[in-house]
């Protein structure tokens, strides 16, 4: 029983800091995309750390079945990679019914990956609305989206202990807001070994919270 604890907590610090992270990860995609000077270079770094962390990915998540060909979409990067793509034919495309089309899309081609159907959403609501009110609305509706489910989920689930953790960690959005709006958008120091860095993060995070977990829960 009291192994539960230390689950809970480990399972509301994760999810606080996947709301945290995302769609800071979507901002700075679409920042990428419109400030790099090589987008297929761009498009292939985020395809590298995608099958890198694919394995890392499903051991972290995914444990306790065989892994298969659904996993291979499995990570963040994928619907990073995924995005940008779809940033790239938006901008080809002129017809508003065919940017409708395009976002419905890549939408469900993120389908079994992580942030699944909303990670494109954020992405595109992030190129299509950049100013400080787009944040805000984005943001804000993000936080409601999933304080809605959570409170569904307390009252439907019989895991309600996970959607209170879920009430909780949505505040993770309204934190992203407040820094996104203090972003000045000029890029600071960024020398080589720390723009690899944060590729190499997500992996390596993977490794390590899956070790924590095993060794101590």
């Amino acid at each position: 029983m009291g192994a539960q604890y230390p689950n809970v907590a480990f399972f509301s610090v994760s999810e606080f800091v996947g709301r945290f992270t995302f769609p800071i990860m979507a901002y700075l995609l679409v920042e990428g995309y419109h400030y790099t000077r090589n987008v297929k270079k761009y498009a292939l770094r985020l395809a590298v750390f995608w099958l890198v962390s694919i394995f890392p990915f499903y051991l972290m998540h995914n444990p306790s079945y065989a892994f298969s060909i659904t996993d291979i979409p499995n990570n963040i990067f994928f619907t990073l990679l995924i995005g940008l793509i779809m940033l790239i034919c938006y901008e080809k495309v002129k017809s508003p019914i065919g940017h409708f089309m395009l976002v419905i899309l890549f939408t469900f081609l993120t389908i079994l990956s992580d942030w699944n159907l909303l990670g494109i959403i954020s992405i595109w609501a992030f190129y299509k609305f950049h100013t400080d009110k787009g944040i805000k609305v984005t943001m804000f509706s993000y936080f409601l989206i999933f304080e809605i489910i959570s409170i569904v989920g307390i009252f439907t689930s019989a895991n309600s202990a996970a959607y209170i953790v879920e009430i909780f960690s949505s505040f993770g959005f309204l934190a992203v807001g407040y820094l996104l709006l203090n972003y000045n958008g000029t890029r600071g120091y960024s020398p080589r070994w720390i723009k690899w860095g944060f590729y190499a993060f997500y992996p390596i995070h993977l490794i390590l919270l899956e070790s924590i977990k095993y060794l101590f829960f």
